[in-house]
């Protein structure tokens, strides 16, 4: 059992390849950094229910939320500043795994690199095309259609609807002129 534990110690962990240009270098900066990226969180948490879940693992510097680029919703992340690398170390333990807003979180070291420029907005890339093509399947159509041949059966010669009575009347709903 013990072989199991050691061997996750050795997996490579995460690091942005963006602020740092080396796994080396990222461990290097995440050892001296005061930041911890806050992972899974719910769409609607705010920075104060953050500031107080934080605030268990240490003193609080500052709390910058994840944007969506294009709309600055919130989505999903954020990246905690502490007062010192020690408490930052402490959040990862202290609060990886806790619940926030209903979800568990998720709590990473970060190198606190440019976290007031492109990192807040996250890393996906969006373009107008492209916004929603990934969120669902395509909307399926009507199951019915009204054929030509129906429209031209309702329609008489001068182009109006014949039969006297619309659609809605015949459901039974007043139509109002």
């Amino acid at each position: 059992m013990a072989e199991l534990y050691e061997a996750l110690e050795k997996v490579p962990t995460y690091y942005d390849r963006r602020t740092c240009t080396s796994l080396e270098d990222w461990k290097e900066a995440v050892r001296t950094s005061r930041a911890v990226y806050v992972g899974n969180l719910n769409y609607f948490t705010t920075e104060e229910e953050l500031y107080e879940l934080a605030s268990h693992a240490g003193s609080v510097d500052r709390i910058i939320m994840g944007l969506n680029r294009l709309t600055r919703a919130p989505c999903g992340f954020a990246f905690v500043t502490f007062r010192s690398p020690k408490e930052a170390a402490a959040a990862v333990h202290i609060l990886s795994g806790a619940l926030c807003d209903g979800r568990v979180i998720r709590v990473d070291p970060d190198s606190g690199r440019d976290l007031d420029g492109d990192r807040k907005y996250g890393r996906a890339v969006h373009t107008p095309d492209r916004l929603f093509s990934s969120l669902s399947p395509p909307l399926p159509s009507f199951p019915f259609s009204l054929s030509s041949s129906f429209l031209q059966a309702q329609q008489g010669a001068n182009g109006e609807m014949n039969g006297g009575t619309s659609m809605t009347q015949a459901e039974g709903v007043k139509e109002v002129n």
